[in-house]
């Protein structure tokens, strides 16, 4: 079994005090001859209050070609953070992605971001579709038991913009 980084590069821009759009270009599957891009937004639908976290919800549309084939998929999800010590926010997500032909992906996960001055360093720990038998795939999957995969996200993002005040969600 190989682990396979998923790179992306990208930016995102906030619009107003709340919301931000952003899009990013996909590294590995550029690698392997298939262009990949995504496009969406994030609205902070209600800020943190005292220990009431933060609650967020993302929309993004994906598209992936090889120039033969254009596949487009719809992702939807929702988050909740909490920002202690003003340095570091764990959160708790949800997200479903959507594809043509298919139930959708389902997958939940927990993570910590640590801001570093404009720069952050991010890990988190995602279980995909937790209510998938994996003892017979395809593919090899690192099971949680008998259900689902898991992935490791490790990230950094760098802020090039004035204060960082908009969006806010992880």
């Amino acid at each position: 079994m190989l682990p396979l980084p998923l790179t992306t590069v990208g930016a995102s821009y906030g619009i107003s005090e709340r919301a931000d759009l952003n899009a990013h270009l996909h590294g590995t599957t550029l690698a392997f001859g298939v262009a990949g891009l995504d496009a969406g937004g994030t609205y902070l639908a209600a800020r943190q209050d005292g220990w009431v976290p933060a609650l967020a919800v993302h929309g993004r549309l994906y598209g992936f070609t090889d120039l033969k084939a254009f596949r487009p998929y719809l992702e939807l999800g929702g988050a909740a953070s909490y920002l202690w010590r003003e340095r570091f926010t764990s959160y708790l997500s949800a997200n479903a992605l959507g594809q043509a032909g298919a139930p959708p992906l389902l997958s939940f996960a927990a993570g910590e971001e640590v801001r570093l001055g404009r720069a952050a360093l991010q890990l988190e720990l995602r279980w995909f579709q937790p209510g998938i038998d994996t003892q017979r795939m395809a593919v090899d999957w690192l099971p949680l038991g008998r259900l689902g995969t898991w992935g490791v996200v490790l990230g950094t993002r760098v802020q090039l913009g004035s204060d960082g005040s908009a969006g806010g969600s992880p």
